[in-house]
């Protein structure tokens, strides 16, 4: 499991004379989760102060996305945190790590490569055994902690001095666990308890929780921060296919919505059916999870097709020059033209009379209770008719 702060002027505080730090370094698995903050403690050791520890993340302001060693008044060399930090996708390794002459912070995700930042020279910084974790406690009510803890834990670097790549990616990638490591003194599993009670055994250590925050199993729970994006959307008159991206991977499925209607369940494309022909709708889609959904996508236009009209245009009886009727004889083509403006509207070929000497032509091109005039024609000859009008 893991501890979810969400909250102002939440936080978790215990003692441990094991976790205090003269050379060595301390090391926890965070998880930043988005939310209306600007400054909070990751970890801290007291006040402001040029003595306290004190680990900031800056999610606005002039340190953005950065990672701090606050040392009284003074931002130390940050650390500049990846995207999939600053989103909230992905859990990281912080360290912060001290030897006789200086301070480093360290970063490192599963699968990925560590790195080091250097803070300063050692100015009797003092690592105590009294820690606060994520922490706001600088007064200012409109600050959170906002994040989830996985664990916390000191490393001993009486014999490895300073860290090295390598040891901080192996505990990244799970090659070595601090509890199985030989200078990871302690380790603070956030894995006991199954709710919100105010005091809880870790790892058979009290802690004290103030300001109730949440326990989780598994990854954090919080609703999907991806923007979902419309692509292509083909239509018919009475169906829509619907293509869309999603720019993370934090959704258990996704929901669309026509015209700012109920939400419904959709899968990618989504297929439409049942719309009205000619009709114009918009489409919105957005990821949901365990947690709830995410923000909407931006509207999407579209129109389904009009209805194909298909009409049917029968000839009068075909005669020939004699009067003699023209049944059952192919025709080389059939043309029909508007019967004011004498513009051509179809042309067919392959058709024949019937018994009767009558030809029909059935096309989308024609419009039912319109007039036509035809020309026809056959091997020997061609013919005008009348007006004739197409059912």
């Amino acid at each position: 499991m893991s501890l979810l702060f969400n909250g102002v002027n939440q936080y978790g505080q215990f003692q441990h004379n094991s976790m205090a730090v003269t050379d060595g370094a301390v090391a926890i698995w965070y998880q930043y989760q988005a939310g209306p903050n600007e400054l909070h403690y990751l970890m801290s050791t007291g006040n402001l102060s040029n003595t306290a520890v004190n680990l900031w993340y800056s999610s606005g302001g002039a340190n953005a996305g950065t990672i701090s060693l606050h040392r009284g008044n003074t931002f130390a060399n940050k650390l500049n945190m990846p995207d999939d930090f600053k989103n909230g996708t992905t859990p990281y390794l912080i360290i912060w790590e001290r030897n006789a002459n200086n301070n480093y912070l360290w970063y490192c995700k599963a699968g990925g490569s560590a790195v080091r930042v250097y803070c300063g020279g050692y100015t009797s910084l003092s690592g105590t055994a009294s820690w606060n974790l994520m922490r706001r406690a600088d007064g200012n009510s409109d600050r959170y902690a906002s994040g989830v803890m996985q664990q916390f834990f000191k490393i001993s670097t009486t014999t490895v001095t300073p860290l090295t790549n390598q040891q901080v990616e192996d505990l990244a990638n799970g090659v070595v666990l601090p509890q199985n490591l030989t200078n990871a003194d302690i380790v603070f599993l956030f894995n006991e308890g199954s709710g919100s009670s105010t005091i809880d055994a870790i790892q058979n250590q009290v802690m004290t929780l103030h300001g109730n925050p949440q326990w989780q199993g598994g990854t954090p729970v919080q609703a999907p921060l991806g923007q979902v994006t419309i692509g292509n959307i083909a239509t018919t008159s009475n169906s829509a296919e619907v293509s869309f991206s999603y720019s993370h991977s934090d959704q258990t499925g996704f929901e669309y919505r026509l015209n700012g209607g109920a939400a419904q369940a959709a899968s990618n494309p989504i297929a439409l059916s049942g719309l009205a022909a000619n009709a114009s709708y918009n489409i919105e889609v957005r990821a949901v999870n365990g947690a709830g959904p995410g923000s909407w996508s931006a509207a999407a236009a579209f129109s389904t097709d009009p209805v194909s009209s298909v009409a049917t245009f029968s000839s009068l009886p075909l005669r020939d020059n004699t009067g003699q009727l023209l049944a059952n004889q192919a025709l080389e083509y059939v043309a029909l033209y508007h019967p004011d403006s004498g513009a051509l509207v179809a042309r067919v070929s392959g058709l024949s009379t019937d018994s009767n000497g009558v030809f029909t032509v059935t096309s989308a091109q024609l419009s039912a209770n319109n007039q036509y005039r035809a020309d026809w024609k056959l091997a020997n000859g061609a013919s005008r008719m009348p007006l004739g009008t197409a059912l």
